[in-house]
């Protein structure tokens, strides 16, 4: 079904917003489960010939809360007796998101040595999160 120029794609939109969920769509699934109908979205600096010019400096914007909870995730399950399926996992991230406040952050290449210095200011409110999370999920399993 084609669609109008009033109508807005929410999910094109939404992954050119929020880059860190495209990302975890990809690494999620495969290009197969794709729907033939969902565009890619093509680099704003790709030339007509379909040659990709080099990119210097590219500005992303991270959740900085979302990557310190996903990166110290399977470290707290490790010291915890809990399920580690990834239900359990997704389950266990999005309680303690949910505790979190969203700090985001814009990271390019210029500025990654800031970033590390702010995932030490929130390294003991990471971790408290994820701990109750964990207690949380373990007292009553979705499975």
């Amino acid at each position: 079904m084609a669609r109008s120029k009033r109508e807005i794609d929410k999910d094109a939109m939404y992954r050119k917003i929020m880059p860190s969920y495209a990302k975890n769509l990809s690494t999620e699934s495969n290009s197969t489960d794709k729907p033939a109908d969902v565009e890619e979205p093509k680099p704003e600096n790709e030339s007509s010939a379909g040659k990709p010019s080099k990119i210097e400096n590219q500005n992303v914007l991270v959740n900085l809360m979302e990557e310190l909870v996903l990166s110290k995730l399977d470290a707290a399950l490790a010291r915890f007796n809990c399920c580690k399926c990834d239900k359990c996992k997704k389950e266990i991230a999005a309680i303690a998101l949910n505790k979190l406040s969203a700090k985001y952050v814009v990271i390019d290449n210029s500025n990654k040595a800031m970033l590390s210095i702010t995932e030490q200011q929130h390294n003991a409110e990471v971790t408290t999160a994820l701990v109750q999370a964990i207690l949380a999920v373990k007292a009553n399993p979705k499975h």
